[in-house]
């Protein structure tokens, strides 16, 4: 039998973890519809919002991890979590606010996407990625270490960022 000591905080149930979720999901949802209906939705806030919707539905962690942030090892560790959210319906919803961070960054000028605005829309971008990015089979990290190869497109002589694996 389990002491008090030995039982784990109800914080840790799902159950809890689900109404907290669905609690902050519609705290955000009402934030929007408030500066909606004030007029004061601007993209930024619209931006910080879906954000924040979509981490309640995928761990931008674990998205950093997969895509080789901290290395291989960590990489592996995540895949497995990130598979079944693959086959899930938080998927749709984490792809749909990811959606709506990139709809709200097409409303700002392009020079001004830096700090905040960079990270929302590299993170909706590893969202949008990640399913397409899981169907490989026994694939390795993107990057490692946060490193980053050259390729020459080899049809028009253009330089382009790819992310694939380093030898």
């Amino acid at each position: 039998s389990l002491t008090t000591a030995d039982k784990p905080p109800a914080s840790s149930s799902p159950m809890w973890l689900e109404a907290q979720r669905q609690d902050l999901y519609q705290r955000l949802s009402s934030l929007r519809e408030l500066a909606r209906s004030i007029d004061s939705l601007t993209a930024d806030v619209h931006m910080a919002c879906e954000l924040f919707s979509m981490s309640l539905f995928v761990s931008p962690i674990d998205t950093q991890k997969f895509v080789g942030r901290c290395g291989a090892e960590e990489s592996q560790v995540v895949a497995p979590s990130l598979q079944y959210w693959a086959g899930s319906d938080e998927r749709r919803y984490a792809r749909w606010h990811a959606g709506q961070v990139l709809r709200a960054a097409r409303n700002m000028i392009p020079a001004h996407i830096q700090g905040f605005r960079a990270i929302s829309v590299y993170q909706a971008c590893l969202t949008l990625a990640l399913p397409h990015l899981l169907s490989g089979s026994g694939r390795q990290p993107l990057v490692r270490s946060g490193e980053m190869m050259m390729e020459r497109d080899m049809t028009g002589g253009n330089q382009q960022t790819t992310a694939s694996a380093l030898p």
